[in-house]
């Protein structure tokens, strides 16, 4: 009965967990921001190199577009960057509550769901998102000429 928690140990643990887990993804966000154009270069990877192409750069139409969206695409990988922390700060709260079994079933589905999720990002990004992007390139390139806006193309 001594090791049971009261409510109030419970919430202040949860603020705890919740807090570091924040400062994570701040901190990881904050350096994306820094290597932003490298990362936005590595996305528009699939998009370049196109016949019909007016050129390799995408555009932007409003003043703060590229700005909202080095934000927006520092937060999304710094978010998927400290996904691993945030899961086990997660996993540190609630293990005290599960039995043994349970314990060994997260341990065992845990990691292979990571590793899942992985290989289902990679086919996505290496396989599948380029013959989609050379379709909606050259879909009307006899037409209009394609110039791919930085904002939608993120927003794919």
């Amino acid at each position: 009965m001594s090791d049971e928690a009261t409510l109030s140990q419970h919430l202040s643990e949860l603020r705890k967990r919740l807090t570091w887990s924040a400062i994570v993804l701040i901190i990881v966000s904050i350096v994306c921001f820094i290597f932003h154009q490298q990362i936005l270069s590595m996305l528009m990877g699939p998009a370049s190199g196109f016949p019909g192409m007016p050129n390799e750069k995408p555009v932007y139409t409003d003043l703060t577009e590229f700005l909202g969206i080095a934000m927006k695409v520092s937060l999304m990988v710094g978010f998927f960057i400290s996904m691993p922390f945030v899961i086990w700060h997660i996993i540190m709260f609630v293990s005290p509550g599960l039995n043994k079994s349970e314990k060994k079933y997260l341990y065992i589905f845990l990691p292979i769901s990571m590793v899942v999720f992985a290989a289902g990002a990679s086919f996505g990004y290496y396989i599948l998102f380029p013959p989609a992007v050379q379709f909606l390139i050259s879909f009307g390139t006899d037409i209009a000429t394609p110039m791919i806006r930085i904002g939608n193309y993120v927003n794919l």
